[in-house]
């Protein structure tokens, strides 16, 4: 057998997926799509109802899942561990973002700003806008998002969707190169939903795939 009928055997090319990726968002009032025609239509694009383009990546983006695991190991009567406990979970996102959208939506949410811009008028006549560098409250503000990878054939798409999801600590980056445009970080950790009625699988959100 050559070396191409090995790398080949089992591969479809025509299901890579693609950057950059597309991130949308939405309040929790939209509620939990069934189908990802829910979000984003695969024909067009168009963002379905209730959700807002957040805009397009650029270098990469992480969709990170962590598990924190206590390892059992306290029997006398073996030698090592012989099981472990999930004690806890966390998903996460980091990127950049390729655009700046004349809202100023990726610059507010990523480095939360001031959600509310004023709009006035500057001494030559044209229009510009003013936020606070800060929000002044304890707690970035929460929406549910969803992150779509375009496959190669189109119409075809791997989406993650996320119940509840906040811009996350720690520093926020606004690089300005000489070299390269100026791009908006993105780190945005997810929390379960707790309600009697959502499935303890399904509290973080779900994975979509059209084929």
């Amino acid at each position: 057998m050559t070396q191409r009928n090995l790398l080949e055997n089992s591969l479809d090319l025509l299901k890579t997926l693609r950057g950059p990726a597309k991130i949308l968002r939405a309040p929790s009032a939209v509620g939990m799509p069934t189908l990802i025609e829910n979000v984003i239509n695969p024909s067009n694009g168009a963002p379905g109802a209730g959700w807002v383009p957040f805009g397009l990546t650029r270098g990469g983006i992480n969709v990170v899942k962590t598990l924190d695991i206590a390892v059992r190991d306290d029997v006398d009567q073996i030698l090592g561990a012989y099981d472990q406990d999930v004690t806890d979970r966390a998903y996460s996102i980091v990127t950049q973002m390729a655009e700046v959208l004349n809202d100023q939506t990726q610059l507010s949410v990523a480095m939360a700003l001031d959600t509310s811009a004023t709009t006035m008028a500057s001494t030559s006549a044209v229009q510009q806008t003013m936020r606070f560098l800060d929000d002044g409250t304890n707690k970035t503000p929460e929406s549910m998002w969803a992150i779509i990878f375009p496959k190669a054939t189109a119409g075809k798409l791997f989406a993650f969707v996320f119940r509840r999801g906040a811009v996350s600590g720690g520093d926020k980056t606004f690089r300005f190169d000489k070299n390269d445009p100026a791009s908006p970080p993105l780190e945005v950790r997810f929390f379960p939903v707790i309600a009697t009625i959502i499935d303890t699988n399904d509290s973080y959100g779900r994975v979509f795939e059209l084929l």
